[in-house]
């Protein structure tokens, strides 16, 4: 009867353990304003920089491979507030203006290295 109490109280504490360890927090930045500087459509790469106030959180320039985000819809215009028009890299062009979402990991990696962001939305064409 003991070691069927101590072997529930050793699996319980266990799971207790196991539920308070430290879970990793990614923090995610939405909706950083940039401006297209280059386009590689071969690649489907682009280099961006931060404008405005959103220049300090991106501050230099910045490579991103949209291989990814073209597969998987994240590339995009908003037509209305309930419209969603899906984009291509081709359909980017130098000195349009996006939002990305990035991580704050992905902001910490040596220039050179591709930014991986969670989104593009085109906001002004030009």
């Amino acid at each position: 009867m003991k070691k069927i109490v101590l072997g529930i109280l050793l699996i319980s504490s266990l799971f207790a353990l196991t539920a308070c360890s430290q879970k990793e927090e990614k923090l995610v930045y939405i909706g950083i304003d940039a401006e297209i500087l280059s386009v590689n459509y071969n690649d489907k790469t682009m280099t961006i920089v931060g404008v405005e106030s959103d220049r300090k959180v991106l501050q230099t320039e910045a490579e991103l491979n949209c291989k990814d985000l073209e597969l998987d819809n994240k590339i995009f215009k908003m037509k209305n507030s309930k419209e969603i028009e899906y984009l291509k890299i081709n359909d980017l062009k130098v000195a349009d203006r996006i939002k990305v979402n990035v991580s704050e990991k992905e902001l910490n990696k040596e220039n050179g290295e591709f930014l991986k962001v969670e989104q593009v939305e085109l906001i002004e064409k030009n």
